[in-house]
């Protein structure tokens, strides 16, 4: 069945355990962000009373529940981690009532390689037995615990990294490998496909960390939530989209059990999936921002360092403006013989659309605000490819916030300028939460002449200074101004720059 089906809901979703807020989601879990410092402890209390929840073949005892969380906590706080980290676990998972929903969630992105590009020797403990030529990958592993590193060891992981890892035949002589095999169709023998790796593997750290206390059932349901996170796929040659997919390799993995088994199996993957990208259609914005602000480090890891220069951000940024645009919406959420309905399927989508939008119009100013410190920069004679970007962006500039009633200024201007004066919810060492240059680019300009500087930006010969031209002349001395506030060893080549514009100061 394809998404969008017009047949009645399915009475099977009913059968998705959906009991008021357990004890470990208290009122401060459900309002925001738990401190980090609550991480190990609160997702520990989850795990135990989640298994607590399923009839498990033998007690889940300290030390077991002890070994999953250092597990799960140290695989999503490695150094790399941004977005995928324990607060989008707790994120995702702070309206999931169903126990196999939640260990879903608690393990669905446990490995994220192309994020960290190596195994932690947590991972390796459970995954070693069952993956080809790990030599490399186990030494990687000790000398990081070890606080060491080892060139010759780095250079064979980096060949190694060119590759995704291998499931070696013999694997399949474990029961739960060759079920999670077969439920994701993934090949053995041979390097892993790059799509789709991060939750196949993560979905056999789960049900190999979960054997020994989960039936079987469970541990079929945990996989195939974790399937159904695998994101923006569309539909095949034969008219079926993922969830119709999973639904036919479950099949001959379920002998004896119902159809309608077999259609709550799916429904809850959907309802994982969605829970996953939920932030898309979020009518929160702030919660939308900070995720996508989130995923930024995690594409592009220069942003990380301190030193990371401007070229690195205008590309990022620039990417983010094709994303918003390019988004493939119509396949972000997850749908299953008319679960969730037609209706609630495009409201997920047109609020999506809205999201999407509002980042598109604030990445507009926020790319102008780059390109004019970038063109800024090159007649002071910088260069913007080395040129550290963070102490630019903390510049503060004299606004008026009084111009956000401003009647002339639509609701999404209204909306941006808010944004751009009192700042996104959440500020990142690497981009802080409000900006003043892009208030006052957006108060002089409007978003019309936002986007027609851009296109001033992009067509401008190099060197030109068609940009800075372009903006009124007492924005351009106050930008002076506050560079030297910002570079004090520069003053005297930051106070040219108006005269190689032809502007004089008043």
């Amino acid at each position: 069945m394809t998404t969008g089906s017009t047949h009645a809901k399915s009475p099977i979703a009913t059968k998705i355990i959906k009991q008021p807020l357990p004890s470990y989601f208290p009122n401060e879990f459900v309002l925001g962000l738990i401190p980090k410092e609550q991480h190990f402890d609160r997702l520990s209390q989850m795990l135990r009373t989640t298994l607590e929840r399923l009839n498990t073949t033998k007690p889940v005892d300290d030390d077991a529940i002890h070994r999953m969380t250092t597990l799960i906590h140290k695989s999503m706080t490695t150094r790399g981690r941004v977005y995928h980290s324990m607060q989008h676990v707790f994120d995702i998972s702070k309206e999931m009532h169903d126990p196999e929903i939640v260990l879903s969630a608690l393990f669905h992105d446990v490995v994220y390689y192309s994020i960290d590009k190596q195994f932690l020797p947590e991972q390796l403990e459970v995954l070693k037995p069952y993956l080809l030529d790990m030599a490399a990958e186990e030494a990687a592993a000790s000398s990081s615990s070890a606080g060491g590193k080892d060139a010759n060891v780095d250079a064979e992981r980096q060949r190694q990294q060119q590759e995704m890892p291998s499931l070696s035949q013999t694997s399949l002589k474990e029961p739960v490998i060759e079920m999670v095999v077969k439920m994701y169709g993934f090949p053995v023998g041979v390097p892993l496909p790059k799509f789709g790796t991060n939750e196949f593997l993560s979905a056999l750290v789960a049900v190999l960390a979960l054997k020994d206390f989960l039936q079987w059932d469970h541990l079929i349901r945990i996989a195939a939530c974790i399937e159904a996170t695998i994101p923006f796929r569309g539909t095949d040659a034969n008219g079926k989209n993922p969830m119709d997919r999973l639904y036919d390799r479950l099949q001959p993995l379920c002998e004896g059990k119902s159809d309608d088994w077999i259609i709550t199996t799916v429904e809850k993957g959907v309802t994982t999936a969605n829970w996953d990208l939920g932030s898309f259609n979020s009518h929160d914005r702030h919660y939308f921002l900070d995720s996508t602000w989130k995923l930024m480090p995690e594409g592009r890891p220069a942003l990380m360092r301190e030193d990371c220069p401007m070229s690195e951000y205008i590309e990022e940024f620039r990417s983010l403006l094709v994303r918003s645009k390019k988004m493939p919406v119509p396949i972000i959420f997850q749908c299953f013989r008319n679960f969730p309905t037609k209706d609630e399927m495009e409201a997920k989508r047109r609020h999506t659309y809205e999201n999407l939008g509002f980042v598109g119009e604030y990445g507009k100013v926020r790319l102008l605000q780059l390109l004019v410190l970038k063109e800024f920069a090159e007649l002071m004679g910088e260069d913007p490819a080395t040129l550290p970007m963070r102490p630019l962006l903390r510049m503060d500039m004299p606004i008026s916030r009084e111009s956000v009633t401003d009647e002339s200024l639509s609701a999404i201007e209204k909306e941006i300028r808010i944004t751009l004066v009192e700042g996104r919810r959440t500020s990142f060492s690497w981009d802080p939460a409000a900006t003043h240059l892009g208030a006052l680019l957006l108060d002089a300009l409007g978003m019309d002449g936002i986007s027609r500087a851009l296109e001033v930006a992009n067509q401008q010969e190099s060197d030109s200074q068609g940009l800075l031209k372009s903006l009124p002349s007492g924005l351009v001395m106050t930008l002076a101004a506050c560079f030297g506030s910002v570079l004090p060893d520069r003053v005297e080549g930051i106070m040219k720059v108006p005269e190689k514009l032809g502007i004089m100061a008043q």
